[in-house]
């Protein structure tokens, strides 16, 4: 049995695609998770538990900013090496 694609697609607008519509849901979910799991660690008692929760909600939000700002520092990146910017942001 032969499968053809009804729309051919580039390899740029592939993974494009698949940042879009499978890695950043991803990666947000995996933060909100971990965020949830921080804040759950505020509330546990012991001033040691709490200073390593604030640490890693720290690290979360970092990771957050991360992952909101790669679709601008990959169009820079590519601005840069000579190209034309292909990213954009999902519009839903």
């Amino acid at each position: 049995m032969r499968y053809v694609l009804g729309a051919t697609v580039s390899i740029a607008q592939f993974f494009i695609n698949l940042f879009n519509d499978g890695l950043a849901p991803a990666l947000y979910a995996i933060a909100a998770f971990f965020f949830a799991l921080g804040c759950i660690g505020l509330m546990l008692p012991g001033e040691r538990q709490q200073q390593n929760a604030k640490a890693n909600l720290y690290m979360i939000l970092g990771s957050v900013a991360l992952a909101l700002l790669t679709t601008t520092i990959i169009s820079i990146l590519q601005t840069a090496a000579g190209g034309t910017p292909t990213i954009s942001p999902t519009t839903r």
